[in-house]
């Protein structure tokens, strides 16, 4: 281990409060619980837990591994079944029956009646801030516009809304609004924590810009704020149980810095949170894999060989894609060397296992006691030797590694726009015009050489573009310079076609932030 490794002791604190896995290893490493996730749910349960932090007024307190950070979010009930679980709306507004009054008592009926059962509402407080039925209907039609991921097929009670606002923001539930983890897996909850830990300078300076972005009453707020109750009520059961391991991590202040800058941006009202969704995926992504590095011994950041899309196959293209597979892959070696440094950490018990004198019983019993303790084994191990016991362990913690956190990584690669298959039928790194943009926007503080950019992004991110940053950390057959010349160029005509570059006569090329240029 080495001595600024994220692994140390001290830097890590042990969760408390009930481990629901069959085995806790995974959780351990990573926390709890990485897990595959859209994009549209990632930013929106970190926005959640976000806002309901705020009004508790402990937005991006410092939190700690050990500590089970609760947090009220929103139901927002009538708002969901008034947006989708509404099928009468349209045949009503359609219909010419008459007045409001019987357009308004058609309408509640039907909706009272539909949802009696389930989830009843008194809906007749909409009638005093509608009069006029249509205007109400319009309403709807407006905020359904703000639906992310449209037509995805979800069942209604998981539709999300764009975080207009904080009256836009609610859980993920089941048709009888019950608690559902199956959007909101924890993901976005572990972005808030990573946050949490940052330096405590770059902590107040975010929280102060972000919470203007999550306060109430504002005026796209309120198009949503219009369709709901208020009262009590409104809020879920206190929320909590994720798990963070680290104290401190490389990743925190990095991720705690690019969300920053693009805070600063002064973005068009809420358009930021459309930026920082890459951004928060491709950090997480990062933590997953500079976690698993330390855990094999490693502390530098994991090397990201990116294509800049071509239109055939060449050195770089078949690297970016060896790179990705041996980077999340390493994820496996890290739940090996996490079980063998969790044996190796008990004096007693190496003691036990190494002693001549005990019996093979003895000794599986006494390491069956230690890692059911440890691991929080839900299924009894009936393996007679240790050795046997120990491959067992391994292999249900492997199985739980390749069943939860490889997915996850293959899913936030994809949705950070990190990685794709186009041209091929393997995935690699070749980064997307959203991610592009948004690492241009978060790193790029005003007109800036391009050499500068591709340096920044080597020595933040490890991405590596062109030849000069690959020879200093790939194997000399990967390094074909002519390859990568004509990859960096390739990123440059990315840059002038997204309108984020200008090649000048002398044929240097700047990078440009529009917004910050603009100020």
């Amino acid at each position: 281990m080495t001595e600024n490794s994220i692994t140390k002791k001290e830097n890590r604190q042990p969760w408390t409060h009930g481990m629901e896995s069959d085995i806790w290893v995974c959780e351990a490493i990573w926390g709890h619980r990485l897990k595959e996730q859209p994009l549209h749910a990632l930013l929106t349960e970190f926005l959640n837990m976000a806002e309901g932090m705020l009004r508790q007024k402990k937005f991006l307190d410092e939190t700690y591994p050990d500590q089970s950070v609760q947090y009220n979010a929103r139901k927002a009930k009538e708002l969901r079944i008034i947006l989708f679980h509404n099928p009468t709306l349209e045949q009503i507004a359609e219909k010419d029956i008459g007045s409001n009054d019987e357009a308004w008592a058609l309408w509640i009926k039907n909706i009272q009646d539909s949802s009696r059962s389930t989830h009843p509402s008194d809906y007749t407080y909409l009638k005093q801030r509608f009069p006029k039925f249509r205007d109400f209907v319009n309403r709807v039609h407006l905020v359904r516009r703000s639906v992310m991921n449209p037509g995805n097929n979800k069942k209604w009670s998981h539709q999300l809304l764009f975080p207009m606002g904080p009256s836009a923001l609610y859980v993920p539930t089941d048709d009888k609004f019950g608690r559902d983890r199956t959007l909101f897996t924890r993901s976005g909850e572990m972005v808030y924590l990573m946050l949490s830990r940052a330096d405590q300078s770059i902590r107040d300076e975010l929280s102060e810009l972000l919470s203007h972005k999550l306060m109430p009453g504002t005026q796209k707020d309120n198009i949503t704020l219009g369709l709901l109750p208020g009262g009590p009520g409104q809020f879920d059961e206190p929320n909590g149980g994720t798990y963070l391991p680290y104290k401190s991590h490389p990743a925190y202040n990095r991720l705690a810095e690019d969300l920053l800058n693009l805070a600063k941006l002064g973005l068009p009202e809420n358009d930021v949170f459309d930026v920082m969704k890459h951004i928060i995926a491709f950090n997480l992504y990062l933590y997953a894999l500079e976690t698993s590095n330390h855990w094999c011994g490693s502390t530098s950041p994991a090397t990201i060989v990116c294509e800049i899309i071509n239109t055939k196959s060449d050195v770089v293209r078949q690297y970016s894609g060896v790179c990705k597979r041996d980077n999340e892959d390493k994820a496996l070696s890290a739940v090996e060397n996490y079980c063998n440094q969790l044996i190796a950490s008990n004096t007693i018990l190496c003691e036990t296992l190494a002693d001549s004198q005990q019996t093979e019983a003895v000794k599986v019993a006494s390491l069956n006691e230690f890692m059911t303790s440890e691991l929080s084994l839900k299924n009894p191990i009936t393996k007679t030797t240790v050795e046997e016991y120990k491959k067992e362990v391994l292999r249900l913690a492997k199985d739980s590694c390749r069943r939860n956190v490889i997915p996850a990584l293959a899913s936030l690669g994809r949705i950070a726009g990190l990685t794709t298959k186009q041209g091929t039928n393997r995935l690699r790194y070749a980064p997307s015009d959203s991610l592009i943009r948004a690492l241009v926007l978060a790193n790029v503080p005003g007109r800036t050489e391009e050499v500068k950019l591709l340096e920044k992004l080597f020595s933040r991110y490890s991405i590596v573009i062109t030849d000069i940053h690959a020879s200093k950390v790939l194997p000399a057959q990967y390094v074909e310079s002519s390859h990568y010349e004509k990859n960096k160029e390739r990123f440059t005509r990315r840059l002038m076609a997204l309108g984020l570059a200008t090649r000048m006569s002398d044929a240097c090329t700047y990078v440009v932030n529009p917004y910050k240029d603009a100020i």
